[in-house]
Parts: structure tokens; C-alpha cells; sequence
């Protein structure tokens, strides 16, 4: 949290707090622009149960976190709202120079969102399932990959895929999607390098080869392959694929393609006008380029390597984590000091830091340029805890021309940036200390089972005549089938003396030794002991009195009963 920084508040009307859940943007969107300023924002969810479920875009604006998109769940969008199916945040579909949303309502079909100058949502063409989109049956357990621009239009494509294959969708100005090619699972790509199985997906998309349009980088179950997109009207009913590398095969410059390697980022690390990508695995990263294969050799060639284990500042870096989804977090791709080359942050999860590495072109290795460790603090006042999840939390949040990192801590929420002398923030806010609510998971705040069940769990049911427990104020004479039933009132023989019985009147309830009952008829003491007045007897009275029951009634005097 920023260093004596106490509040301030989000503006633009999104509540941010601790339980806002951050939105992937698709799985290789880089950032959105939902505004059109340039920079970025994140997208972000409040909780359904809260008393305003919201849907927000977060960015920075002179410093300042701000939303420009708070839109409730529950407000209709041409009649439906966003609050069933899921909602994906891509880039710019539709050409209008802002990042659009696909809606992919649950009952319904999938629909393009896209923002208006007032900050609203309009929502665009609508595409039932069960329909065809020209070949193309849509369904809603498609696949969303995310936006890609194949044909170099400036505009986005929509990438999907399904058990049948895949997709890449054209979209109209207004929303409306006609297809632009697609791929057929079973089938070997045009080119016949690659194979598309059950098991292949779509895992990024870049400017391999330079120029405008973007190629995909697929994974199969046998290893990874690029591959163009073609439109339909050129001639081509496939996707096109020439290099393809399979896992186990060693590439050029010495990074072993395997199984076991994720791509993370997207970036030209070596500035040659052509994006390259960064794979992890449990050894270490690797920046590999597709841009030259025509020169030979295997079909991807090694840029730079960093191992786990490579010392920075006197500590050995590693990013692998044994068992946690480690290739779903700990490395981001972008340019954060604007230099035009693009940059590998790592989160070194053994030392508790983040590193941002550079490509040295002399030494031909991945330099560190930055770090960050645990209980460090960022130029503007931001103590970093240590812990970063950066996967996808990277965008050009306070500048178009530089990236930085989006930050969560259990203040706040923060962006930094880094510069020639490190990291430094660019922005952050504190969570909105809206007081808790019934259905926020949490039974706090003064809730108990009987005002609000859904945090603390159904109260017990109260004591009820009948429920076999004598218990609540339940007596003989108020729950008989509790407590049994109450013996009957003053009648002698029932073995209670009752207040209007003695000795005398009932000596089968009371007693019958006629010496105390003649002297003790009501009860009192005899030589010191009290003796109540069912208890005509010396012994019983002993009893009584060594047992503390207490004596009622009048008192004789020490002497004037007759011993037994």
C-alpha cells in the first residue's frame, strides 16, 4: 500500500473493494482500450450476492484510478442483462477505436457490447445458438480464444473454436459476425505441417512475421505450429501452417520445445520489427521467433534463455512453483520503459520479487532492468507484499506508451510503472469501505442465523412441545407429551405430600409416627435439625437434614418433642 496514503476514492462510480473479482481479457488479449484514449483499463466484477453487482472498466486517468464503465448487472441491454452467461473483454471488433465485450449469454447467444460516449452500453447484432453463422453452428459451449486481426485491417477478428474446430469471425460495425475462415478438427492444415487433433487450441496471437496481420499460435497434443489466416475469398478453406515444432525437438539456438512449455507473452524482445514469444517451463524461459524461418534450419529459433537459478543481485531466481498453475501467473510480456522493445517481467516466487528483464543484444541474454522485493518500497509509496499475479495484469494503464503492472494488496489496488530508475506508481486507490452485507460470504458485521441465514448458516429450530426435550420453559403442566404428566393435586395416596396435607391428614403421603405428628404437624425442628413436615421420623429427619432440605413452617423449641 502506498506509504501514508489514506484514501482516495475511484471515480466514475464503480465500488472497488476487496472482493472484486479482475476479468481476464480472453486468453491472449494484451489490454483493452474501452474508452479510446490510448491507455488501458482493466475489467472487473463485483459479487453477485452484493447489493449492487456491478460490471466496471478500471484504468488511470493524471494518476487517478477511474472507471469509465460501472454498469449494473441487473440493467437491460435491449431487454437482457449481463447478469447469466459469460462476458469476455476483447479488443477493438468493431472498428470504432474502443475495446468491445462479448456477451455470451447462457440461455440466449452471444452479442457484441460496445461502449458509448456517455459511458453506457449499447449492445449490437444478436446470434441465437443453435444457429448457423454461414457454415458455422453456434453454440454456447464454443470456445472463446479472443481477437486477433489476421487480415491487418487495424480491426479485431473473433477467434473461437469448438469440437468441430475452429473459427475466426469478421464483425460488422453494428456486431454482426459472418465467418472468415475456419479449421476443421481431423484434418491437417493447408501447408501440411500441422495436424489439428482433439486436443489442439489456440494459445496466442502475433505479428510472427512482421507487417499488420496477426498469425495464431496454436499447441496440439505432438508440439506447437503458426498459422496464417486466410479469408475465404481468396481462395482458401483452411487456415494455412508451414512451421511446426514438435515437443522434443531442439531449436536452433537451444531451447528444447516440450510438453511442458506455456506460452506467456507476446513482444518484439529483439527489436527486428517482428513479435516473438516467451514459453516457460520447469527449467526456465525462452524467447523463441517464428520471423525467420525461411533461413533453415527447425522451424523456431532461440532468441534468449534465462534459467531458474540465473543469480540476480545475489539470489537465485526462480518462477517455478511444483504443483500450483505456475504457467498461469508468473511471467508478463510488454514494453514498460517505452524504449519500443518489448520487456519479460518475472515474478521470482522463491525470494518473494518481481523482475523486469530486457534482451541485451551484445551479450545475446536476458539482462534484469528492474526488481522489486518483498517489504520494498516503489518511488510514490507503494509496499510491494511480495506477492504478484501478472499474468494478464499487465497493460498501458497511465500511458499508451508503456506498460505497468496491476497491483492488489489488502489495501488496495495499485499500477506501477518502471523507468530507468525502477519501479515507480503510477496510480492506486484504496478498496471502498462500503460497510458488509448479508450474502457477502462472510457472517460479520453483527449478522447472526436469524438476520441473515445465507452467511451464517439456518438458526436451529426453537423449542417446540413435541420435540421430545422437556426444555424452553416447557413444564408437565404446559407440554405433558415433553415432561410427562403432572401427578394429581391434594388427593392423598399419590406419595406427595401436598401443601394442604400433614401427617395427620394423610400419614400415607406425610407420615404416620404419631409422637412427631402430634408435635410436628407442619414441619420444624427437632433438637437443632430441621425436620420438614412429611419427614415423622427421627431417621427420616436426619436424612433430610444431612441431605439440606430445608425446614418449613413454625419452629419448636429444643426439648419440648419427646425422644423416639
Amino acid at each position: 500500500m502506498p506509504v501514508g496514503e489514506t484514501s482516495q476514492a475511484i471515480t466514475g462510480g464503480f465500488r472497488l473493494d476487496a472482493k472484486t473479482q479482475f476479468m481476464e481479457n480472453g486468453p491472449f488479449s494484451r489490454y483493452v482500450d474501452f474508452d479510446g484514449d490510448g491507455k488501458a483499463e482493466f475489467f472487473a466484477t463485483n459479487l453477485p450476492a452484493s447489493p449492487d453487482p456491478q460490471l466496471g472498466a478500471v484504468g488511470a486517468k493524471t494518476g487517478i484510478v477511474t472507471a469509465t464503465l460501472a454498469w449494473a448487472f441487473t440493467r437491460a441491454i435491449d431487454g437482457a442483462t449481463l447478469a447469466t452467461g459469460v462476458i469476455q473483454a476483447a479488443s477493438d471488433l468493431t472498428g470504432d477505436a474502443k475495446s468491445d465485450l462479448v456477451h455470451m449469454d447462457s440461455s440466449r447467444g452471444l452479442r457484441v457490447l460496445q461502449r458509448n460516449s456517455d459511458g453506457t452500453l449499447r449492445g449490437g447484432a444478436f446470434h441465437p445458438y443453435g444457429n448457423y453463422v454461414n457454415d458455422w453452428l453456434l453454440r454456447y459451449e464454443d470456445a472463446y480464444y479472443g481477437p486477433a486481426d489476421v487480415d491487418g485491417d487495424g480491426n479485431q477478428e473473433l477467434v473461437m473454436g469448438s469440437s468441430a474446430g475452429f473459427v475466426v469471425f469478421d464483425v460488422s460495425a453494428t456486431g454482426a459476425l459472418s465467418v472468415y475462415n475456419t479449421a476443421q478438427r481431423g484434418r491437417y492444415l493447408e501447408g501440411g505441417r500441422a495436424y489439428i487433433d482433439s486436443l489442439t487450441h489456440v494459445v496466442n496471437a502475433g505479428r510472427f512475421w512482421g507487417g499488420s496481420e496477426e498469425q495464431l499460435l496454436l499447441r496440439s497434443s505432438t508440439g506447437f505450429s503458426i498459422a496464417y489466416v486466410p479469408s475465404r475469398s481468396s481462395g482458401y478453406t483452411s487456415f494455412v501452417s508451414i512451421e511446426y515444432a514438435p515437443f522434443g525437438e531442439m531449436q536452433t539456438g537451444g531451447w528444447r520445445i516440450g510438453s511442458d512449455n506455456y506460452v506467456h507473452g507476446i513482444g518484439d524482445v529483439n527489436g527486428d520489427g517482428r513479435e516473438d514469444f516467451v514459453l516457460s517451463s520447469p527449467w526456465g524461459i525462452g524467447v523463441l521467433t517464428a520471423g525467420d524461418w525461411f533461413s533453415g534450419g527447425t522451424s523456431f529459433k532461440t532468441i534468449a534463455v534465462l534459467p531458474w537459478g540465473t543469480s540476480v543481485d545475489g539470489l537465485a531466481v526462480n518462477g517455478f512453483t511444483s504443483g500450483t498453475s505456475w504457467y498461469a501467473k508468473y511471467d508478463a510480456v510488454d514494453d514498460f520503459d517505452g524504449d519500443g522493445l518489448a520487456d519479460i517481467l518475472v515474478s521470482d516466487t522463491a525470494n518473494a520479487r518481481v523482475i523486469l528483464f530486457s534482451y541485451d543484444p551484445v551479450t545475446k541474454t536476458l539482462k534484469k532492468k528492474a526488481a522489486l522485493g518483498k517489504g520494498q518500497v516503489a518511488r510514490g509509496g507503494w509496499n510491494y507484499d511480495g506477492y504478484t499475479d501478472v499474468y494478464r495484469a499487465v497493460g498501458r494503464f497511465g500511458d499508451a506508451t508503456r506498460a505497468s503492472m496491476l497491483e492488489r494488496s489488502g489495501w488496495g489496488v495499485g499500477m506501477l510503472g518502471v523507468d530507468a530508475a525502477g519501479f515507480y506508481l503510477v496510480a492506486a486507490t484504496p478498496y471502498d469501505a462500503t460497510p458488509t452485507w448479508c450474502g457477502d460470504a462472510a457472517c460479520n458485521g453483527g449478522e447472526t442465523c436469524m438476520t441473515c441465514a445465507a452467511d451464517c448458516g439456518s438458526c436451529p429450530p426453537p423449542p417446540s412441545c413435541g420435540d421430545g426435550i422437556c426444555n424452553g420453559g416447557e413444564s408437565c403442566s404446559t407440554c405433558d407429551v415433553d415432561c410427562g404428566r403432572c401427578p394429581p393435586h391434594d388427593v392423598c395416596g399419590t406419595g406427595v405430600c401436598d401443601a394442604s396435607e400433614t401427617c395427620s391428614s394423610c400419614p400415607s403421603d406425610c407420615g404416620h409416627d404419631f409422637k412427631f405428628c402430634m408435635w410436628c404437624p407442619t414441619g420444624g425442628t427437632y433438637n437443632k435439625w430441621p425436620v420438614p413436615k412429611h419427614a415423622c421420623s427421627y431417621e427420616a429427619a436426619l436424612r433430610d437434614a444431612e441431605a439440606g432440605i430445608s425446614c418449613t413452617g413454625g419452629t419448636i423449641s429444643d426439648g419440648d418433642c419427646p425422644s423416639p
